[in-house]
């Protein structure tokens, strides 16, 4: 990588960095003996091997406009303390997912403003950027497991789902199909069909795709930050975000793959419709190959705000000693979505109230080599997809979730220190819903543990 200075306007030097980057990454999957074989009732499992490389060439530069109040003359000088726009470009060369191109291009305005003064920033950015599959996305096995799913087909969610239309015209039409072919046993009805998998899980195949190509995002965000001198240790900043994602690398539930193809209108030549198998005679919902496809666009808005506040206790009390810093994080989400296929889209905005307000809270205190957290912790509740029935929607709904936590600390001496965290101090456990739905990997703002205490000590030489 170079970086320097390219030449020198009005308010300040041009600032500039071009660089190549070369990356190698490989990943090996060994499975055990028994599924190399293919014990019953297991399909045997072939080790896998692969990796990719990436090459990389970049581009980014800094052109300060206005710096302080210096740069466009003084009627505009009075008005802007600092202006900068900054860019960048990058080529992304990925021998397994191909190649993109990246950039970004926002800028930062500090104004000069009456009775505050240079309190308040603005900022703002607009980038096109990209997420290469990972090796374990590529390469895992395909290995056999087993799944329940709801067969849109059945006479239960056969009027589901955001496109119901759909979704029974393509159904019928399919059963139509098996009826003309002779291949629908004496007595089976669309109009009464229960399907084997909602109730019973049935076999099936789930692993890696080394098939998938790269996310694509387009975002934009804008905001400010406020730091009034009036108020000395005080920072505030907010975010508009709007972010929409593309090609997004999903793990597939059976679900998923049948409700993208039977509430698309392109059936039955959607992609999803080949990861499935319909059993002759019984019609049955059989054979669903899951796992990492690049099937889904995810479309997201949200506020992101964070508050920090530091001031010596000696201001609000000279009988005090030490400093306290509060701060807080709030991320307001707006409204986003989740489109598999063309036909399956699972909305989670305000009005369901899915993971509408989430917040940290902490207040730290320091004095000399002793230190002390609380931190809070809040999620609200909602219910996981307006896709459901009224009656499902009210069995997955969930409550707000929260947390408290502490920690003390204390610097035994300049290379030791011993700390006792508490987390979880009220035992609050988490929704068993939210941690089922989230295939357990939602945990940041979950619980299944409850209080714990951590001890430690640790020494720096």
């Amino acid at each position: 990588s170079i970086a320097g200075e390219l030449f020198d306007l009005p308010a300040g030097p041009v600032g500039f960095a071009i660089g190549a980057t070369h990356r190698r990454e490989r990943g090996r999957f060994d499975v055990d003996q028994a599924q190399n074989i293919g014990i019953d009732p297991t399909t045997p499992v072939v080790n896998v091997a692969g990796g990719f490389d990436t090459d990389e060439i970049y581009m980014e530069g800094l052109i300060p406009v206005v710096s302080n109040g210096e740069g466009l003359g003084d009627a505009v000088g009075s008005l802007i303390n600092n202006f900068d726009i900054e860019g960048a470009v990058r080529l992304v060369d990925n021998s397994a997912a191909g190649s993109d191109y990246t950039w970004t291009l926002g800028g930062r305005l500090n104004l000069n403003l009456p009775g505050i003064g240079d309190a308040f920033t603005f900022r703002g950015n607009y980038t096109e950027a990209i997420r290469s599959p990972s090796i374990t996305e590529l390469f895992s096995p395909q290995a056999q497991s087993s799944f329940f799913a709801q067969d849109p087909c059945e006479n239960r969610f056969i009027d589901g789902g955001n496109n119901p239309s759909a979704r029974r015209a393509n159904c019928e039409a399919q059963f139509a199909q098996f009826q003309a072919a002779g291949n629908i046993n004496p007595g089976i009805a669309l109009d009464t069909y229960i399907s084997v998998i909602t109730n019973a899980s049935q076999p099936g195949l789930t692993g890696g795709n080394p098939n998938l190509v790269n996310e694509e995002s387009e975002s934009y965000t804008l905001g400010f930050v406020f730091e009034p001198e009036f108020v000395p240790g005080l920072t505030i900043s907010s975010d508009y975000t709007n972010l929409e994602v593309t090609d997004v690398i999903q793990s597939l539930s059976a679900t998923q793959v049948a409700n993208a193809c039977y509430d698309s209108n392109n059936f039955p030549n959607e992609a999803a419709c080949s990861s499935f198998t319909r059993q002759a005679g019984t019609f049955q919902f059989t054979n669903p190959i899951t796992g990492q496809v690049n099937a889904a666009r995810r479309r997201l808005e949200a506020i992101i705000t964070d508050a920090s506040y530091t001031f010596d206790l000696a201001d609000v009390s000279s009988s005090l000693d030490g400093t306290m810093n509060l701060s807080a994080n709030y991320f307001l989400l707006l409204s986003s979505d989740l489109q598999v296929g063309s036909g399956t889209l699972d909305v989670l905005d305000r009005e369901n109230g899915h993971f509408r307000h989430r917040w940290q809270v902490n207040a730290s205190y320091q004095l000399d080599r002793f230190s002390a957290l609380l931190q809070w912790r809040h999620e609200s509740g909602g219910r996981f997809s307006n896709e459901d029935s009224d009656e499902f929607r009210d069995i997955t709904r969930f409550k707000d979730f929260n947390t408290y936590n502490a920690t003390l600390r204390y610097q035994i001496n300049d290379t030791c220190a011993a700390r006792v965290v508490v987390n979880n101090i009220f035992d609050n456990l988490g929704n068993a819903t939210r941690l089922a739905a989230g295939n357990g990997n939602n945990l940041n703002f979950s619980e299944f543990i409850g209080r714990r205490f951590i001890f430690g000590i640790s020494a720096n030489f």
